[in-house]
């Protein structure tokens, strides 16, 4: 998560309940049933825990980073065979 925050410069959010997916169904079955009413009523839900993750890389070292993914990308390119 570290990473990600440096490279896309911007806080990163990890809640403490990492099971979104049943959240999301929990949510919409909730809208379906007429527990909620809008999302805001949701806007703190899963945040209780939650770890925050702050950009600490300088801008200079996160593009030297994001360059030697995207070189690492390009380089893949070609390994499967269409047969």
């Amino acid at each position: 998560m570290q990473t990600q925050a440096d490279l896309v410069d911007m806080p990163i959010v990890r809640p403490k309940m990492r099971e979104t997916t049943a959240l999301g169904a929990a949510i919409a079955a909730g809208f379906a049933a007429d527990v909620w009413k809008d999302f805001d009523q949701l806007k703190d839900i899963n945040s209780t825990g939650e770890t925050r993750f702050e950009a600490k890389m300088d801008k200079k070292d996160s593009d030297k980073m994001i360059r030697s993914w995207e070189k690492a990308v390009r380089m893949c390119k070609g390994w499967v065979a269409d047969d």
